[in-house]
């Protein structure tokens, strides 16, 4: 029976020292792709509807501590974008926010999918790819 990407994180988090800061889980292909954005990074108060006070998103709500995305290679290509920038910058913007919030925050991804194998339809996704995901290990 092949590991869990999900259950080595648990594992190493378990009475470790690191048990005490955050661990979030989001598994990526049970998001819709018109709430994506909002459920990752959070919305402001009537940035979208039914926005009726500020929420902190999944990547923020794990400050400190380590964001475990499952099934990356779900998300589009356009959170996948927001996600490196978040990556590169160290800080993630609210939908609606004018200013960014600064982030300390681990990101661990899984996929089933060969992200490479989809490099020839989409030029973007080679550097996305190589820039945001630059280890990698085949579980089996």
């Amino acid at each position: 029976m092949p590991i869990m990407a999900a259950e080595l994180l648990r594992d190493k988090y378990s009475g470790g020292k690191v048990e005490s800061r955050p661990l979030s889980y989001v598994k990526c292909a049970a998001l819709a792709e018109c709430l994506a954005e909002s459920e990752l990074c959070g919305d402001v108060k009537g940035a979208v509807s039914g926005a009726h006070e500020n929420r902190a998103g999944r990547v923020e709500a794990a400050q400190g501590g380590t964001l475990f995305l499952d099934e990356i290679g779900e998300l589009s290509l356009t959170i996948q974008a927001k996600l490196l920038r978040t990556l590169q910058n160290g800080e993630i913007q609210r939908l609606g926010a004018d200013h960014p919030i600064k982030l300390n925050v681990r990101l661990v991804a899984a996929t089933n999918r060969d992200l490479s194998q989809r490099i020839p339809r989409n030029p973007k996704r080679e550097r996305l790819v190589s820039r945001k995901w630059p280890a990698s290990s085949k579980m089996s």
